[in-house]
This record gives structure tokens, sequence and C-alpha cells, in this order.
């Protein structure tokens, strides 16, 4: 115990002895004229390190679970490891905390502040700081700084994308026609959204499927932090992110819809996750794929004739079964109008001739029943024509156990 101690001591005088404490002109000055980064975002950057650790590149912030490391204060859940599981600058926490801000600003500006814009517009949010303050006294952190003359001193060089990924993958170089075809026959999608999806390759990675960015891998620049894991299958879509740079976009266009449908949901429009789309692709977009279809983008119905130009089996089958049944059914033979008209005739006539046999019956049995009725004799004793009580005794002797019409 009293080893491992040492050890932990040590370690931190080490950190301690690497550390720098920057003066305000001497930080501002440094990312102007070694990083090449403008003067009003120089005051930004110089803000957000005052506020976040007092231009002290060895702070350690945080609590028990999650750290925050450097002059930038950068989290260890996301960004940086070990001791935390971030991945995503590529970057030891503990080179966050030594005197050199390279790999600090490399991590904030390229990967925290980029992936911020493309969700919230402006990459700076992403530390509290910048809202509440920064944003509207970045200029007073520039003044004085004397930024006119340029130190002789040697620029250092940085990366400011990560180096491509190591590996062979057998990418591809797509014609806008050509994707447009594939992404509608072939992966069906939208027939109305198939422009803006080409100018969407064209702007990200200029239709190259082996294209790598900013933690963002393919034809559709599919980010790393969200959506595919770095060494291996993981995140959002379930997949590594070597598998969005072959030539191949199945798995491309499957994660696009993931990504498309979440977006939707949160945001309403999904284009709204490429940060091209606001810029290029939301108004007019049909410039793309007009010379790509003769008679313009086909409906579903219509463009399944193309798809299965050469079907499956099953397809063929069921294809062949529906046609063979519309040739070799007999049709009934259609009949003439004035066929139509002689039958419709007869039944009219059959119908009055019906009717007028029914109201001859009725009238029949209607004087049979008079005729009745008179040739019956009566007494004179019990029959008398003015008393009423005489006739119901009449017809209660002669038709008690009789129906009137029969």
């Amino acid at each position: 115990m009293y080893l491992i101690g040492l050890i932990v001591i040590l370690f931190k005088c080490f950190i301690l002895i690497n550390a720098k404490i920057y003066d305000r002109c001497e930080l501002v000055r440094e990312l102007v004229f070694t990083h090449d980064v403008s003067i009003q975002e120089a005051g930004i950057w110089a803000c957000i390190a005052e506020g976040q650790s007092g231009y002290n590149t060895s702070a350690l912030g945080g609590g028990r679970t999650v750290k925050f490391h450097g002059i930038f204060q950068i989290s260890d859940e996301y960004w940086c490891s070990p001791p935390g599981k971030g991945w995503v600058c590529g970057v030891s926490c503990q080179d966050l905390r030594d005197n050199d801000i390279s790999d600090d600003l490399r991590c904030a500006k390229n990967y925290i502040y980029e992936e911020h814009a493309k969700y919230y517009g402006d990459g700076f949010n992403a530390w509290p700081i910048y809202k509440s303050y920064c944003k509207a006294n970045s200029g007073r952190y520039v003044i004085g700084c004397d930024l006119k003359n340029k130190p002789v001193k040697k620029k250092t060089t940085t990366t400011s994308k990560r180096p491509a990924a190591q590996g062979n993958y057998r990418g591809k170089v797509y014609e806008p026609c050509e994707l447009a075809n594939e992404l509608l026959y072939k992966h069906h999608m939208a027939a109305d959204q198939i422009a803006t999806w080409v100018c969407i390759a064209k702007y990200e990675s200029n239709f190259n499927t082996s294209a790598i960015g900013s933690g963002d891998y393919g034809l559709f620049q599919i980010s790393e932090l969200y959506w595919c894991g770095r060494k291996s299958r993981g995140k959002a879509c379930d997949m590594a992110c070597s598998d969005l740079l072959d030539d191949d976009i199945s798995d491309d266009v499957k994660c696009m819809k993931r990504i498309f449908e979440e977006h939707t949901r949160l945001r309403g429009d999904g284009f709204k996750a490429w940060t091209v789309y606001e810029r290029y692709c939301k108004n007019d977009v049909s410039k793309h794929i007009d010379h790509c279809f003769k008679k313009g983008l086909m409906e579903p119905e219509e463009h399944l004739l193309v798809v299965y130009k050469r079907p499956s089996k099953y397809y063929q089958q069921k294809t062949t079964k529906k046609f063979e049944y519309r040739t070799t059914r007999a049709l009934p033979k259609p009949t003439t109008a004035k066929s139509y008209r002689t039958t419709t005739s007869t039944r009219r006539r059959a119908a009055q001739s019906n009717a007028q046999k029914a109201s001859i019956k009725y009238n029949f049995q209607s004087s049979y029943n008079q005729n009745t009725i008179k040739s019956i004799p009566t007494k004179k004793k019990s029959v008398k024509n003015n008393d009423p009580s005489s006739l119901i005794n009449f017809y209660l002797q002669y038709f008690n156990n009789r129906n009137l019409i029969s």
C-alpha cells in the first residue's frame, strides 16, 4: 500500500512539473499564430479556458464517475480515456493535462465543437459558460494582446483531422446517376427523397464510400460518436465504423435510415442530422438527378418492373401464373344491346301479365263472395234491413267458420 501511494504521488508531481498556467494574451497569441485560430474564435477559447480551468493545463475536475481534464475541461465520459471510457478524440486523458495544448485544441475543436455544431447549430454550446458569458464578452479577451506582430518562432504543425483508419478497404466513388438508381431500385428509398440523398452524399463525401472525416465514416459520413463502433460493432446502428468504408452501401443505407427516423422523431426533419442539408440540400435539389431518368422518377408500382427485370424464382412463378390466368381463362361473351333490350321487355311484360292475373283472381273472388251472399236465402223474421244486430247474426251464422277470400 505504501508503494502504491508513493507511485501515485510521484505521478501527480510529474504532471504538475509538465503543467502550465497561461497568461491571457499568451494563450490568445498561441491560438492565433501557432494553431491558426481566428482572432474572434481565439477570444472565445480564451474565455472558455478562463472560466473552466483558470488557464491551468493540469486542471482536473468532476466527481467520482466522470472527470474533466485540462485547460478546456474535456470529459472522459465520451472524449478521452483512460481512466474514463471515452475514445472519440483518440487521446489519453493524461495527455490533456500536460503543457502542450495541441491535443486539447484538436479534441475540443475538431470533435467536440463539430459534433455539437451538427446537433445544436453552435459548437461552443458544449461548454455551459459560453452561452451564459463568453458569447457576449469574447471580444475583451483579445484586447491588448498585440496580434499584429507575428512572432518569428516556427509554427508547429497540428493534424486537423483524425488519420485515416488502418486497413485496406475496397472503396468506390459513385457517379450521381449510379447512386440515384441504386437508392431507388435496390434499396427502395422514397422517390421524392432520392435527390436530397444524392446531394448529401455529394457534399459530405464527394460520393466516396471510403471517406473518413472528423470521426465520420463512409458515403454519408456517419458519426462514430453515436452510431457506429470504432473498434468493434456497437452504438445505435450496431456496426463497426469500418463496415461503412467498403463498396457495399447496404449497411450505410440501413444506418442512414435509422438516423433519419430518429431525427424525424426528435426534430421533425430527419435530414437535419446532416449539416450540409441546411446549407446546400434543403431547397430545390432536382438538378442532381434530372439527367438520370428519361421520364422522371417512376412511381413504385411502375419501377417494380425495372427492379425485377431478372426476377427470383418465386416472383417469376407468381408472375407467370398471374399472366397465364389472364390469357387462358375463357371470358364470357358479352350480350348485345338488342338482346339486352329484348330480355328487359320480356321481363316487363311477364311482370305486367302476373299483375293482371292477380287482379283478375282478386276481382273474381270478390264477385264470387258478393254473388254467394246475394243467393243465400234469408229469413224475414231474423233479418231486418235497419237492424244492425240482425246483420251481425247473419255473418256469424254463415261465415263463422269460413274465410271471406279463399
